[in-house]
């Protein structure tokens, strides 16, 4: 299932999330301590203000299985907030907000029996999420035409919205994602900018569709039911 919080964007210095793998996805992306590396750009003494102290930082992921051991590059930046504990210390805590990685860590599992011109786009949105989330809609967007494609929907110049539309004369009940990540899509092309919610949400409703079209899970699930009531709950031995 979709796990929202691990693409969230800001991480304790010391928690990051557990990132799938995007080689074996089986294993866990583990950070490598010895390539943390962090350091702070020059500032005057006095220009300094704690309160817009900034660092960047990059390491190394590594997938934990010993058959895989897939090497993820993470780079970013360090943001730091000041507060006072309760007995009125003052504390200071880092965030890492990461701007790069690659390979970029799956957001949603692909089924196998997506076509591979479509994995191949979603796959392209996994690393530019961190950097160009307009430039991950867009490519959400060009999976949508390479499951046009597939389904051999004809290309109607620039236009996707009559395409979805045929689409849906043979699927009805498939069009509302595709259609929504059409939107997502235009707003990256247009706007030059997609909010991170929104593209969540977009990822998220994709990861339920593909299940679904492509990885037929609702059909498993409705033939169990039925076989259930068919036999009244009785199976042979």
């Amino acid at each position: 299932m979709f796990n929202r919080g691990v693409w969230r964007g800001r991480y304790g210095e010391n928690a990051l999330p557990k990132f799938p793998c995007p080689t074996c996805n089986m294993g866990i992306l583990k950070r490598d301590k010895e390539t943390y590396l962090k350091r702070f750009p020059y500032v005057s003494d006095d220009d300094f203000d704690p309160m817009f102290q900034r660092a960047r930082f990059s390491c190394l992921l590594i997938c934990d299985k010993p058959h895989c051991a897939e090497v993820v590059a993470l780079t970013g930046n360090i943001t730091f907030q000041q507060f006072h504990d309760n007995d009125g210390d003052l504390i200071e805590s880092a965030e890492l907000n990461p701007l790069s990685m690659i390979p970029g860590s799956p957001i949603i599992k692909i089924p196998r029996q997506t076509p591979d011109a479509v994995r191949a786009a979603i796959v392209s949105s996994f690393s530019v999420f961190w950097s160009d989330r307009a430039a991950a809609a867009n490519r959400l967007r060009m999976s949508v035409e390479r499951i046009l494609d597939h389904e051999g929907i004809p290309k109607l110049g620039f236009r996707l919205a009559p395409r979805i539309e045929r689409f849906a004369q043979k699927y009805p009940d498939q069009k509302d994602t595709l259609e929504a990540l059409r939107w997502v899509g235009n707003v990256g092309s247009h706007d030059d900018d997609v909010s991170r919610e929104a593209l969540l949400d977009a990822y998220e409703v994709y990861d339920y569709w593909l299940r679904n079209f492509y990885g037929r899970e609702k059909a498993a699930i409705d033939a169990k039911v039925q076989r259930l009531i068919d036999t009244k709950g009785k199976y042979g031995t």
